[in-house]
């Protein structure tokens, strides 16, 4: 039961649309009613001025509609209708209110559907919702005035202030429980519906009460001229509070920037892997316009060329990278950036990009709003970060403050990513050193023992490679080490270590890897190997290499020294085995795997 009501509670559900055309259709029906069914006495020339500016006002509110609690628009004009309930009737009021909401929802869904880059809204939700925002003013006008009534004859000034207060109070609190049905119903929570509409909206219409009745009192003692004189102090205040909002809305846009460059500051200056620190700088910079759908791509100049970029691009719903490619440098924005050394923003990108002589081959005309910012350290441009969306104007000054922030701590991460890469990584195969092996090895060993997880460690061997060096030269067995080295690392999990630790000799250190598994992996790398050939100076040769296999707990060493031990023997059984094949030490007797080559690396270590 539970599944199935959580199936239908979101928008655009069958149960949400639904609600919205019952409780809509029923305002409206009634409001047909109570026009049809009452006798309304001619209107006084004093009271066609009160409704002629109770009209002027529901046009001029919806005009200055504003956002509270994010995607919640409202204009504050309870407190005028429910004074212009008392003076002319609160049908009329009612039915001002219910055009006036009607046209304005009208109006924003044709903007949206026509002007806007925002997602056009499906037919049925568009117009059961402008049913619903004009009938919910009438359902909770006609159940306040059958339970306050506005009769005012014979009432002191208080005795109208208080019937006034009350009326109006309980009108909202009726009309945002009917609405506060309408948002439950499409997904959102309790607490957040409390939040949006009963501390937000409600708190708002509740603050103009006292102009309301000031509104009504002065009708009363002074006639039309005092009320429109207060319309506009209305009107003002109605102003006001909207520039209140958005500077609210300001207020936690930059709080919450802060908030995100502090923490991107924490997070990034910690990376020193650079796929990880990629993977923050992507998603702090999303969050930071987290409103915007929006793609962030992170680009490097190519180390050995800068002519060409490095692009890694994420994908805005999940972060995880979505594509990567390289594109040669020129004739595109980010060579703007990149060549200029300053941040580039764009609100309209294929108009603007005449501007900057981008040809049609060298732009992506789909997105409208482009901002690109240099990474830059002690003036050397090091590469660039980039946010675009489909939607205009959706970056502003502000932003690109807070992006190029984000650039200037992830350019500085970058460089000492590069250094850390440096005093890691080996030179000609881009694997891990000796050095960063030894430690891994020791806190993988702690880890495994501590969490009572299986770890294996493989030790690979090149067969022949001295002779192949005497052979062929050095630098050809440097381009075998190098393409072995590709080879290896191939369907290797990212928290698998492979390291460079001798010469033409190789470690692999698989964490959560049980026996079995890594004799597969053995078994895939040996075969993957062997099939390989390789092109040098007009050449086309092969090469084979051994691999020895030991794990914890099935070899039980006592520590991580001799489970480098069992492996090497491992390593040495394969030797003797004749080569190109992989052995596992078991019980200090060294024996050929098992069928592993079906065998899979924890779900993931398959061949590519």
């Amino acid at each position: 039961m539970v599944p199935l009501l959580h199936k239908f509670r979101q928008r655009y559900s069958p149960l949400h649309i639904g609600y919205l055309w019952l409780i809509g259709l029923s305002g409206w029906i009634l409001l047909i009613y109570e026009l049809c069914t009452q006798e309304f006495s001619p209107l006084s020339s004093e009271k066609y001025g009160v409704l002629s500016a109770a009209v002027l006002v529901a046009i001029l509110c919806r005009v200055l509609t504003f956002n509270v609690y994010d995607h919640v628009k409202i204009a504050i004009d309870t407190a005028y209708y429910m004074s212009v309930a008392f003076i002319i009737g609160p049908i009329v009021a009612a039915a001002i209110a219910a055009f006036a909401l009607f046209f304005d929802t009208i109006f924003r869904f044709v903007w949206r559907r026509f002007y806007s880059d925002e997602e056009p809204l499906k037919l049925s939700y568009l117009s059961g919702q402008t049913v619903f925002n004009g009938g919910v003013p009438v359902i909770a006008a006609v159940l306040v005035n059958a339970i306050v009534g506005t009769d005012i004859t014979g009432l002191d000034d208080w005795h109208i202030a208080f019937k006034f207060s009350l009326f109006t109070t309980l009108f909202l609190l009726i009309h945002y429980a009917i609405a506060s049905i309408a948002s439950l119903v499409q997904g959102r929570t309790l607490k957040g519906v409390f939040t949006h509409f009963y501390i937000g909206v409600v708190g708002y219409e509740l603050a103009m009460i006292p102009l309301g009745a000031g509104l009504l009192l002065g009708y009363v003692h002074q006639g039309v001229w005092f009320f429109i004189t207060l319309t506009v102090a209305y009107l003002i205040c109605n102003y006001l509070c909207r520039r209140l909002a958005d500077q609210n809305i300001l207020s936690r846009q930059r709080a919450s920037q802060l908030a995100t460059l502090n923490d991107v500051g924490q997070y990034i200056s910690a990376k020193l892997q650079m796929d990880e620190l990629i993977a923050i700088v992507a998603e702090y910079s999303q969050n930071l316009v987290r409103r915007t759908p929006s793609k962030f791509i992170f680009g490097l100049l190519n180390e050995h060329d800068h002519t060409l970029v490095d692009y890694t691009l994420f994908s805005e719903s999940n972060g995880q990278i979505s594509s990567q490619y390289q594109v040669e440098l020129g004739g595109d924005f980010p060579a703007v950036v990149i060549n200029n050394k300053q941040p580039l923003l764009l609100k309209d990108l294929p108009n603007e990009a005449k501007n900057y002589n981008i040809s049609v081959e060298k732009a992506d005309f789909r997105f409208h709003s482009w901002l690109g910012v240099p990474l830059l350290a002690h003036e050397e441009v090091l590469g660039i970060i980039i946010l675009q969306t489909e939607q205009r104007g959706a970056y502003d000054a502000g932003t690109m403050t807070a992006f190029s922030t984000i650039a200037r701590q992830t350019a500085i991460a970058v460089q000492n990513a590069k250094l850390y890469q440096l005093a890691t990584k080996d030179g000609l195969s881009k694997l891990y050193v000796r050095r960063y092996f030894d430690q891994r090895i020791s806190d993988e060993w702690y880890r495994s023992r501590h969490n009572d997880t299986p770890l294996s460690l493989l030790m690979m061997d090149l067969d022949n490679f001295k002779s192949f060096n005497d052979n062929y030269g050095h630098q050809a067995g440097d381009i075998v080490i190098k393409k072995s080295a590709e080879l290896v690392i191939r369907g290797l999990r990212s928290d698998d270590v492979v390291a460079r630790y001798g010469g033409e000799e190789f470690a692999f250190i698989l964490p959560h890897t049980p026996l079995k598994a890594a004799m597969g992996v053995a078994d895939r790398i040996v075969k993957r190997i062997a099939a390989e050939r390789i092109e040098y100076d007009g050449n086309v040769f092969s090469i084979t290499a051994s691999i020895g296999v030991a794990s914890t707990p099935e070899n039980a060493p006592k520590d991580c020294a001799e489970l480098i031990s069992m492996a090497d023997q491992a390593l040495y059984a394969a030797k003797e085995a004749g080569k190109n094949c992989s052995r596992v030490f078991v019980k200090g007797v060294e024996s050929p795997p098992e069928q592993s080559a079906e065998v899979s690396h924890a779900s993931v270590a398959g061949e590519n």
